[in-house]
C-alpha cells in the first residue's frame, strides 16, 4: 500500500460530462513522424527507433479520487492508496456534481511513487507518417502488486466499450431521483452500466490532470512527448477547472 496525502485541493464536475471528457481525448494527442522522428508542428521529439512498445507510460504524483460513488467499483482504488475513503452515494441526482479530492502519492526513501500508471496505447497512420493515440488505460497497484484496478478504452471507430460508456450514461439519466440500491435490485444491468460511466470519469479526468501537471521524469521519452500536450493545456485556461470548461466547449464540434 502506498502513502497518499490529501492536499485539500478538490474540484467539482458533473458526471453527465464524462462523453464530452472522452470525445476531446480521442481527438487529443497526434503526432507526425518527420525524418524518422516523432514530432508536433514542426518540432522534432523523439527519435521512432526509441519508441519500443505501442504503449507510453506516465507516472502521475497527483490523482483525483471521487469523495462519493455510486457502484462503488473503485474499492480496489481505495483499497490500494492508504488514507482515500469514499463513501456511497445512495439518491441518483443527475445535477449534481461529484466532488473529486486531490491526493498526493509520498515518495518512500527506497523508491519512487510510482503506483499508478496511466498507459497510451499508439496506433502508427498513414502509412506511417503519423502516430495517435487508439485508447488509454489506468492502473492503480497495491503495493504487492496484487489487486491491481484495471480501467482500459479504445477508440477504435465500433469500439463497443464506448457505446457501454453512452449506454451507461443513458442508464444514469433515466435513474434521476431513484436510490441506487433500487436501480441494483430492479436492473443489475443499468446499475453496472452506471459503474463504467464512474469508472470512465475517474480515468478522463486524470488522465488531462496529470498531463496539465506535467510528466514528472525528465530523461524519458514520455516527458519529451507529453510537454507539448501539457502546454496546450495551460493555454486553455489559469487553472484547471478552466481547462475542462474548454475541453467540455470544444468537445461539442468535435
Amino acid at each position: 500500500m502506498v502513502k497518499v496525502r490529501k492536499t485539500g485541493k478538490s474540484l467539482n464536475i458533473n458526471l453527465t460530462d464524462t462523453i464530452k471528457l472522452l470525445k476531446f481525448l480521442e481527438n487529443f494527442m497526434f503526432l507526425d513522424i518527420v525524418d524518422r522522428y516523432l514530432s508536433y508542428l514542426g518540432e522534432k521529439l523523439v527519435p521512432l527507433s526509441s519508441i519500443k512498445s505501442d504503449t507510453l507510460t506516465i507516472y502521475p504524483k497527483y490523482v483525483l479520487v471521487p469523495t462519493t460513488q455510486y457502484y462503488l467499483s473503485f474499492i480496489d482504488v481505495e483499497a490500494n492508496l492508504g488514507g482515500v475513503r469514499i463513501m456511497r452515494k445512495r439518491d441518483i441526482e443527475i445535477d449534481k456534481p461529484v466532488q473529486f479530492d486531490e491526493y498526493e502519492f509520498i515518495e518512500y526513501s527506497w523508491g519512487p511513487w510510482f503506483k499508478v500508471e496511466i498507459g497510451f496505447h499508439i496506433s502508427f497512420y498513414e502509412n506511417e507518417k503519423k502516430i495517435g493515440e487508439d485508447g488509454v488505460s489506468i492502473k492503480v497497484k497495491s503495493y504487492t502488486g496484487f489487486g491491481t484496478y484495471y480501467c482500459p478504452l479504445y477508440f477504435y471507430k465500433d469500439s463497443a466499450k464506448l457505446r457501454y460508456v453512452e449506454e451507461g450514461l443513458k442508464a444514469f439519466i433515466e435513474s434521476n431521483g431513484k436510490k441506487f440500491e433500487d436501480v441494483e435490485r430492479e436492473s443489475p444491468a443499468a446499475a453496472l452500466r452506471i459503474g463504467v460511466l464512474e469508472d470512465t470519469m475517474f480515468l478522463s479526468l486524470n488522465v488531462f490532470y496529470s498531463i496539465y501537471n506535467g510528466i514528472a521524469k525528465e530523461d524519458t521519452n514520455e516527458y519529451k512527448i507529453f510537454t507539448p500536450f501539457t502546454r496546450i493545456l495551460h493555454s486553455y485556461g489559469k487553472n484547471f477547472e478552466e481547462v475542462l470548461s474548454v475541453i467540455k466547449d470544444f468537445s461539442v464540434i468535435l
